[in-house]
């Protein structure tokens, strides 16, 4: 019944009506049996489309591209140079390296193998291979043939030992190319998933090469409009977080469960080393800090953007994945688990350097810093008071760090202010004088610290000051990794290394500058 139903020269009808019962049992049993026939062309047809004619080609192709597992690899080799529709030459298909081989011989060699065997197959819609000119078994040889060599590598085979077969079917909706692949040397040879990819990207660029080409300037447009666009929305929001104020009690709660839960880790203070229970923390914290309104919207924003660019290259949509399981994010976890470790440690945070990751400061730059400071010079006096106090790059001394804010802070410096306003209110550096700190934090607030006003709204509150402010740190900390990613998205473009950036704005820090002029306004263009 096969036979006359497909034999070659067999009038194909396609058939509208419905997918009958017993078809649509059938093709629930080949898909449990074959699950990786849901990425057949003819399976996305059917189910746009779920007619009877779209349901018997599905099983068909089906059970064409697993054969190989019903069948030995000879009788395998048989069934695809023989059977309907395979394009002959004589009274076969196969061919390889010579357009006409000797099945019997390539049967025999194929029998005295005694390693592994791949089979692969490659199928077209019909007007692509009509359109490109991949209809006929001269065609898919010559490309084949030029291409073998980045098929082998991407199987882990020697050229010189790869051997291979293959046959072309002329099937209706969706013409295929049968391959079967196999080194002389029986251990040799390994497929991967990458692997894979790397085949189907080498025979697709050249089949639809004329088509990439026009596809890949008209991605390069819309790329750059897209991000653009996205880039300026994202800006906007990021300007927008680094405003807010944000207080948010489950994030204090979870940074104190955290803090705790850190005095029991030994080694490395890296989300990756973590225990898994303490790894639960953190993602908690960061998907709390996601639900704030602006992250979310930035989020949202990224999200669509990648959406976009990934369209060009692959069929399924993105799963969007919660902030703390997305890999490009990663930095958030460790800003947290470093600012729960600070507040562990009890080291004194000074929360005007969110653009810095580090204040130390090399030799050199540190007498520079002296000479402004001594020149009266208010921000580097501040930053000497920072080192001071914390121990960075000079020897630990609280009474200079403190005698060294103090003149800042009198020359109206709002961040010295600040940190002296936090200092009296902590009571750990100096004893605790709130109406000190009341003053100090009121300077710095008339300048525009939204962090001194954060503190002096919850002055009555019985709370650490460090635990209180997490949440707003965090989202500070959000705001510049989110920047970042903006200035660095395009992969194509010219841009900053960040650790010169980083390097850079040090050196500035250190000469006397105030935080406020290190960015640079031109964005993405490299600095040398």
């Amino acid at each position: 019944m096969k036979y006359i139903a497909t034999r070659e020269g067999v009038e194909i009808i396609d058939n509208d009506a419905p997918a009958t019962k017993k078809q649509q049992a059938l093709i629930a049993d080949v898909l449990h049996d074959f699950p990786d026939s849901e990425e057949l062309f003819e399976y996305e047809d059917y189910t746009s489309k779920p007619t009877a004619g779209n349901a018997s080609a599905f099983l068909s192709a089906a059970l064409d591209r697993n054969a190989h597992m019903i069948h030995d690899g000879d009788m395998y080799m048989k069934y695809i140079a023989t059977r309907p529709r395979a394009e002959k030459h004589g009274d076969h298909g196969l061919f390889g390296q010579a357009l006409h081989v000797d099945l019997d011989a390539a049967l025999r060699e194929l029998e005295a193998h005694e390693g592994n065997t791949w089979t692969v197959i490659y199928s077209l819609r019909r007007e692509d291979a009509s359109r490109l000119s991949y209809d006929s078994a001269e065609a898919w040889q010559r490309l084949l043939l030029t291409k073998q060599a980045e098929i082998a590598e991407a199987m882990k085979i020697a050229p010189e030992h790869l051997h291979w077969y293959a046959a072309f079917h002329d099937e209706g909706h969706h013409p295929h190319v049968h391959m079967m692949l196999w080194s002389d040397k029986p251990r040799q040879g390994y497929l991967s998933e990458n692997g894979v990819k790397a085949m189907r990207s080498a025979l697709t660029n050249e089949i639809f090469k004329q088509d990439m080409q026009q596809l890949y300037v008209q991605k390069d447009l819309s790329y750059k409009e897209l991000t653009t666009q996205a880039r300026e929305t994202m800006r906007g929001l990021i300007e927008k977080i680094q405003g807010q104020v944000c207080d948010s009690p489950v994030i204090e709660q979870k940074m104190q469960e955290l803090v705790f839960a850190l005095g029991s880790v030994k080694g490395k203070k890296q989300y990756g080393f973590l225990p898994k229970e303490i790894k639960g923390i953190v993602d908690g914290i960061v998907d709390e800090l996601a639900k704030q309104t602006e992250v979310a919207a930035y989020y949202d924003v990224w999200n669509k953007l990648r959406d976009e660019l990934e369209a060009y290259y692959k069929d399924k949509p993105r799963e969007h994945l919660p902030l703390s399981q997305q890999k490009e994010f990663r930095a958030i976890k460790n800003m947290v688990i470093r600012e729960a470790e600070n507040i562990r440690l009890g080291v004194f945070s000074f929360e005007d350097d969110m653009a810095e990751e580090a204040t130390a400061v090399a030799e050199t730059e540190l007498r520079e810093l002296e000479i402004s400071a001594d020149r009266g010079d208010d921000h580097a006096m501040y930053r000497l008071g920072k080192l001071c106090l914390n121990g960075e790059s000079v020897e630990q001394d609280t009474d200079t760090g403190i005698a060294w804010l103090r003149q800042a802070a009198e020359q109206s410096n709002p961040y010295a202010q600040y940190a002296l306003g936090k200092l009296y209110l902590q009571g750990r550096e100096v004893p605790q004088d709130k109406e000190k700190a009341l003053r100090w934090l009121e300077s710095s607030a008339a300048q525009g610290n939204v962090y001194a006003q954060y503190l002096i709204d919850r002055m009555d509150e019985q709370r650490d000051p460090s635990i209180l402010l997490a949440a707003m740190k965090l989202l500070h900390h959000a705001s510049r990794i989110f920047r970042e990613k903006v200035m660095t998205e395009n992969p194509k473009g010219i841009r900053m290394d960040s650790r010169r950036r980083k390097q850079l704005l040090q050196k500035r820090l250190a000469m006397g500058h105030k935080i406020a002029d290190h960015e640079e306004q031109i964005q993405g263009q490299v600095m040398t």
